[in-house]
């Protein structure tokens, strides 16, 4: 059908689960995901424009809908 995903996946390490346990902000945990290595949706979405697998407009539309 001529789509394909652009990802973010959270690995659930040590720390990412006290973050949960302790109830810690959504933007907490993400920041320290993103230190941890996470690749956001954002950036796998502009790794595919480089890759010419998908166009900017698109990315802009599916990865920044509550932005």
């Amino acid at each position: 059908m001529g789509r394909i995903a652009i990802c973010e996946i959270l690995t659930v390490d040590r720390t990412i689960e006290q973050l949960a346990l302790r109830k810690a902000s959504a933007s907490e945990i993400r920041d320290q995901a993103i230190a941890r290595g996470m690749t956001t949706l954002a950036q796998d979405g502009w790794e595919r424009v480089l890759q010419g697998v998908t166009t900017a407009d698109e990315v802009l539309r599916v990865a920044y809908v509550n932005a």
